[in-house]
């Protein structure tokens, strides 16, 4: 059976992942993914493409499961096939790029936790240094920029050990000079966004499906932390209050970006349109939780202040849910 893999788009690639775990198991039969239409190769769709080709080739190894057209150089140079599972370019685990990319790169939180216990730092404090160092990666020397790109990649990776219970992160991202285009993609292999929020029973009734807790989880001050009538005492900085997802999407809106939350059979795209924010839904089938962002970096934006003005925004909209958190936490708004 031929297994033909798209070029790395985003609709093609969500489309993909959902065809691919439709595929049923023949003994008569072998399995080829063939690579030969793989011309285009952006970040988001190489992460969640490789990380289903990599689970269904498991899958269908006793039937004879087998590659071929692996001839992109930009795919190999990137790490996508060694990311499928082949044996073709160097290993996820070794970082590696320039001032316009980075591959991609598989972290351990095992490890992440082991450099803390070294240094005498929470988790979230080595994930934030992780993140200004990736933010510089692709930001091009524009501070202001750099600065917000590091909140976002603090923000969403911390989520990953905080709910996802995964122990993988897995990210990838790329600067287009001739588009003055950022894409970052951050992907993990936990349990999803709903399973995550069905642990909170003030949650759990409200969803039914992955796109209800995708949605849901896009709100501010919704976590799966259990709380009564919006209050949570914030111990300290990192404390989770449910703004980071919120937090992200929101201000890539406001920066006229796009933004892609992906998890399990559903992804949402958030951004503006007409001046408002809108939410457009697509069908797919991811294991894990995938994010893309795309946005053009400016000089001459006030990052900071949109910031400001979401979190009040955020917990103005929080308040008038007595099941959400009504304040985020100081790592939440930047602080």
């Amino acid at each position: 059976m031929e297994i033909y893999v798209p070029d790395l788009i985003s609709t093609a690639a969500l489309e993909f992942c959902k065809k691919v775990n439709q595929i049923e198991e023949k003994d008569t039969e072998s399995y080829c993914f063939d690579f030969m239409n793989v011309h285009t190769c952006d970040p988001f769709p190489m992460l969640i493409v490789s990380n289903e080709i990599r689970r269904k080739s498991v899958e269908l190894k006793r039937f004879g499961c087998y590659a071929r057209n692996c001839s992109n150089s930009y795919a190999k140079h990137m790490k996508f096939y060694r990311a499928c599972g082949l044996k073709i370019g160097d290993e996820v685990e070794t970082e590696r790029g320039n001032d316009n990319y980075s591959c991609i790169t598989k972290l351990s939180v095992k490890e992440l936790r082991e450099e803390g216990q070294k240094t005498f730092d929470v988790l979230q404090e080595v994930i934030e240094k992780k993140a200004k160092t990736m933010a510089k990666i692709v930001g091009q020397g524009n501070e202001g920029f750099i600065k917000w790109l590091a909140f976002v990649i603090r923000e969403l990776i911390r989520n990953i050990p905080e709910h996802s219970k995964s122990d993988i992160i897995w990210y990838c991202a790329q600067y287009w000079p001739s588009y003055d285009l950022v894409e970052l993609a951050i992907m993990d292999e936990g349990i999803g966004i709903q399973k995550s929020l069905c642990k909170n029973v003030n949650h759990s009734h409200m969803i039914n499906s992955d796109e209800d807790a995708i949605k849901l989880s896009l709100e501010p001050g919704i976590s799966e932390t259990i709380i009564g009538n919006g209050s949570l005492h914030l111990r300290n900085e990192w404390d989770n209050s449910g703004y980071g997802l919120y937090m992200v999407s929101e201000m890539c809106a406001e920066l006229d970006a796009s933004f892609i939350l992906a998890s399990g059979k559903s992804a949402i795209k958030v951004q503006k349109e007409k001046g408002k924010i809108i939410q457009k839904k697509y069908d797919t089938n991811i294991h894990g939780t995938a994010i893309q962002i795309r946005i053009r970096p400016a000089s001459t934006v006030d990052y900071d202040e949109i910031r400001r003005q979401i979190v009040s925004r955020g917990e103005a909209k929080a308040k008038q849910n007595k099941k959400a958190i009504h304040v985020a936490s100081k790592s939440s708004r930047g602080l």
